[in-house]
């Protein structure tokens, strides 16, 4: 029957796949930390989904899925902030593969092309290829850091006023529990947040030797999809939410 090729899902994505109607058989590999896509694990296992039943893919599982015969499924992607950093490993990669591809082609910056004209050029090829641009996931990142700060000061505020009525000993688990959440997710999202911040100081200074990732012109790529205006704002916004959340 049909099948795909061995892949993880777009943006180091979670997923789920519902069989409507028809069997498929999904193989996973092992994932391994120095691996890569090209380079396929030993170590796999095989399972077999029947009509009716519902499989679930953890973010960056290697696998892949044959159909055993005429199959109907409904799919869904999704992200979490615990995940941020992976969805910008992704992005990171494709830039790299992008700006190779560009290469092979003969744009260079001297070409007579202007910068802005290139970047958005690179804006366009990214989101054809995975759904989401640099720009699109600055804001994503933006958001919900704002989001997680927020609520972590309102989470905070109930606690600490369940502390005065009720005693601290006495003060809900669950409120505790939340506080942990918000702490995590604020974490997670800041620490992307600097990652991004990061591009910026370093895409100038960064010596062509020393490069270990594709140099990202982050406010070039915002420049060319938001306006001069916006991006600078977007900027700003995002170090002073970095400046807050440390």
């Amino acid at each position: 029957g049909s099948r795909t090729g061995v892949h993880s899902d777009v943006l180091n994505s979670f997923s789920w796949s519902m069989n409507i109607i028809g069997r498929k058989k999904w193989t996973f590999y092992r994932n391994k930390s120095d691996s890569n896509i090209n380079k396929i694990s030993r170590e796999y296992i095989e399972l077999i989904q029947n009509e009716g039943e519902m499989m679930y893919v953890p973010s960056g599982w290697t696998h892949k899925v044959e159909n055993m015969e005429e199959t109907i499924s409904i799919n869904h992607n999704w992200v979490m902030i615990g995940t941020l950093d992976k969805v910008f490993a992704c992005l990171s990669s494709e830039i790299g593969a992008i700006e190779k591809e560009m290469e092979e082609w003969g744009f260079a910056q001297n070409d007579g092309i202007q910068e802005h004209e290139l970047n958005r050029t690179r804006e366009d090829m990214l989101r054809g290829c995975v759904g989401m641009d640099t720009s699109t996931f600055c804001i994503l990142v933006i958001n919900c850091c704002a989001d997680c700060l927020i609520a972590l000061l309102l989470c905070n505020e109930r606690f600490e006023f369940e502390k005065s009525s009720a005693g601290e000993t006495n003060c809900t688990s669950s409120s505790l529990d939340e506080v942990w959440e918000k702490w995590f997710d604020a974490t997670c999202s800041l620490k992307v947040l600097g990652k991004l911040l990061g591009t910026i100081r370093n895409y100038e200074h960064q010596e062509v030797e020393a490069r270990t990732a594709p140099r990202i012109n982050l406010q070039g790529r915002l420049n060319s999809t938001l306006g001069n205006n916006t991006a600078s704002d977007a900027v700003k916004l995002m170090q002073i939410i970095h400046h807050l959340g440390n």
